[in-house]
């Protein structure tokens, strides 16, 4: 019980995360000059989101191993790691493999 809500405090971040730097992205195009007014800030909390993130991606590739055998899937985990994990994982999640 306490795996699984940990990993579900690790998808919501994951979302955020992903909200997050779409929102630095615009803000740079927004502003025009891609210099951001706390830069040191938002590389402190990309750097720790990071580390959340890989965390859930690591988790992700392990459910691949144990459960699904499909190509499709690996390939969007390693190639599109930390935009396809919550997806993965509410498929995870729908198949009953967490």
């Amino acid at each position: 019980m306490v795996k699984r809500n940990i990993l579900f405090v690790l998808y919501y971040f994951n979302i955020f995360y992903i909200l997050f730097i779409i929102s630095v992205i615009c803000f740079a195009f927004l502003t025009q000059n891609f210099e951001l007014f706390h830069y040191d800030v938002v590389s402190q909390i990309e750097t720790i989101g990071a580390l959340f993130v890989l965390i859930f991606w690591l988790y992700n590739l392990y459910i691949w191993i144990k459960s699904d055998k499909k190509l499709h899937n690996i390939l969007f985990l390693l190639f599109l790691n930390w935009i396809y994990s919550p997806f993965y994982f509410r498929k995870a999640l729908r198949n009953h493999w967490v």
